[in-house]
C-alpha cells in the first residue's frame, strides 16, 4: 500500500493491477486518505478511519475530484 502525494496528474497515470481485488494508494498529506485502483481501471475514494480501520467509499474519480 504505496503512499503517494495524490494529485490528478498522478491519480491519471496510476497502472491498473493485475490483482483481482486492486491496488489500494494513499495520500501521504491525509491519514486513512486514498484511492484504489481495480482491475476494470476504475478508480475510487476511500477513506480508513477508527481503531479497527473501517474503510468508507467516498465515491467514483471523475464524478468527484480532489479539489
Amino acid at each position: 500500500m504505496p503512499r503517494i502525494k495524490l494529485t490528478k496528474k498522478v491519480i491519471d497515470k496510476l497502472p491498473v493491477p493485475v490483482n483481482e481485488y486492486g491496488e489500494r494508494y494513499y495520500d501521504d498529506s491525509m491519514a486513512g486518505f486514498g484511492v484504489i485502483v481495480r482491475p476494470s481501471g476504475r478508480k475510487t475514494f476511500f477513506i480508513d478511519y477508527g481503531k479497527q480501520r473501517r474503510r468508507m467509499k467516498i465515491g467514483d474519480y471523475g464524478v468527484l475530484t480532489l479539489e
